[in-house]
């Protein structure tokens, strides 16, 4: 099965098994831009099925209270969708606070704010993305200033064996990125797996983490700081 039909199944698997009862959430683990293992899972909003701008779930993190396992609500799963009309599963933070993509109020309030987080679920892929400015995001982008970038990228090869990609960078609306710092991580048990992934990353890493920058650089101009309207 290639990576990204196995993810599309593994997450609609978790969906649906998060939906049936909060005792028996499947956890998927992922890399956190600060280093630290986590774990993920979703709850499906049900009513949401062909509803482009509804919210579609909510995204819980693993966490332990005094030695028990329990979670923490993540964010809402909102909908946008990419050049080629393929819809992303993304949270969009304004500190804690869900944003609505396709919410004009909210999605301008995020711009003036200082620090945006977007998590991104699918192509074989979890992904968190940590935006920064010194004054606000859509002004300091516009600006010689710019606004940095934390990122890490998971890459599922199994459910539970995969690769990050951590990047940072300064990203400008006019011009490219700065700044640019890129390392891999692995974490495979399978040993011919792990070798196999390793050549493709020192083949294509760089480059993937560049279009995963210029990724980054069309969130912030069409959507956060945008005049079109998201879809």
């Amino acid at each position: 099965m290639k990576k990204r039909h196995f993810f599309t199944a593994l997450l609609t698997s978790l969906m649906l098994s998060a939906c049936a009862t909060k005792n028996e959430l499947a956890w998927l683990p992922y890399q956190e831009i600060d280093g630290s293992t986590q774990a993920i899972s979703f709850m499906q909003v049900a009513e949401a099925w062909g509803q482009k701008t509804a919210k579609q779930g909510t995204a819980l993190q693993r966490e332990k209270f005094d030695n028990i396992d329990t979670y923490r609500k993540l964010g809402d799963i909102y909908y946008i969708y990419d050049v080629n009309e393929q819809p992303m599963r993304v949270i969009l933070l304004n500190h804690t606070q869900s944003v609505d993509p396709h919410d004009p109020a909210g999605v301008n309030a995020l711009g003036q704010s200082k620090v945006f987080d977007f998590y991104e679920f699918g192509k074989g892929r979890v992904g968190h993305a940590q935006f920064t400015a010194n004054t606000a995001l859509c002004s300091d982008f516009a600006s010689k200033r710019g606004v940095d970038l934390r990122m890490v990228t998971n890459y599922y090869a199994t459910e539970n064996q995969y690769f990050t990609s951590l990047i940072t960078g300064t990203l400008f609306q006019q011009q490219k990125p700065q700044n640019v710092g890129y390392k891999a991580a692995f974490f495979l048990s399978d040993k011919a797996l792990e070798e196999k992934i390793r050549a493709e990353e020192r083949e294509h890493g760089k480059r993937l983490a560049i279009a995963n920058l210029m990724e980054k650089v069309g969130i912030l101009s069409s959507i956060v700081c945008g005049k079109e309207k998201v879809r």
